[in-house]
């Protein structure tokens, strides 16, 4: 790397780290906007099923054609995201 681009970089670099520096705020007062962390809303609930059956479905024809044998009848939650 050439030396002006090195440094246009180093530059660029510590502008982009500088403003992720903790720094003081104030917290809202009053209601805030996050629901509390209880459960799952019903729009939640319903991805997640429908995202398990896609995933499923992909695990099972990727197992399947890694190794026939392989048991898809009981998949583990890999990862919903």
């Amino acid at each position: 790397m050439s030396t002006p681009l090195f440094l246009l970089v180093l530059l660029f670099s510590t502008c982009a780290w500088s403003s992720y520096v903790p720094k003081s705020a104030f917290c809202p007062s009053g209601d805030l906007l996050v629901r509390p962390a209880i459960g799952l809303s019903v729009k939640e609930t319903a991805y997640q099923h429908g995202r398990k059956l896609s995933a499923d479905a992909a695990l099972k024809k990727w197992l399947l054609k890694t190794n026939p044998s392989f048991g898809t009848g009981n998949l583990p939650v890999v990862c919903i995201d």
